[in-house]
């Protein structure tokens, strides 16, 4: 078939293109789009772009092929025994890498910026939440009601995220 020759090359590319770059995906999605194209070509004269009729059975061969492997994967996953962690799991270096060791003490240098442009009021009522510390006991030890402590609280979470956003974005 000269159409299929004419436009293989580049219809390689797309397959190779749409399954991520792997070669033998591409060449298998390919071969199917071609054996769909052999099988389903209109006459020539009913085919108003051959080369954009081509490149969709192309696109259709590589998204069946994705969703065959897809639900593979799902069916291998599902059958995997659960209880026993799997090769990969075991594999899995599960140490702290240093870029997120970095982040998390930045992280922390925020929230105390943060925390410490809290008025006091607002401050300590949500430093004794952080420690589980019940609204009871607070209002027990403090001379503002429990009704307030909780908007309190409330209001210096939405502070302390207003601050970290305008960190976390720069001040934009």
């Amino acid at each position: 078939m000269a159409l299929w020759e004419q436009h293989q090359r580049k219809l390689f590319l797309l397959c190779l293109r749409l399954m991520g770059g792997h070669r033998a995906d591409a060449e298998d999605a390919l071969g199917n789009a071609a054996l769909c194209a052999f099988r389903n070509l209109p006459p020539s004269q009913a085919l108003a772009n051959p080369k954009g009729w081509l490149a969709q059975v192309a696109r259709n061969a590589c998204l069946d092929l994705l969703r065959a492997r897809t639900r593979e994967w799902r069916s291998r996953a599902e059958t995997q025994d659960t209880s026993a962690p799997s090769e990969l799991e075991r594999l899995r270096d599960t140490r702290p890498n240093p870029e997120d060791h970095c982040l998390q003490r930045e992280s922390v240098v925020w929230l105390g910026r943060a925390l410490r442009t809290l008025p006091p009021h607002l401050r300590k009522p949500l430093l004794q939440r952080a420690r589980a510390v019940p609204y009871s006991r607070m209002a027990q030890q403090s001379p503002v009601t429990e009704v307030n402590l909780r908007r309190r609280v409330r209001e210096a979470k939405r502070l302390l995220r207003g601050c970290l956003e305008c960190a976390l974005t720069g001040g934009r």
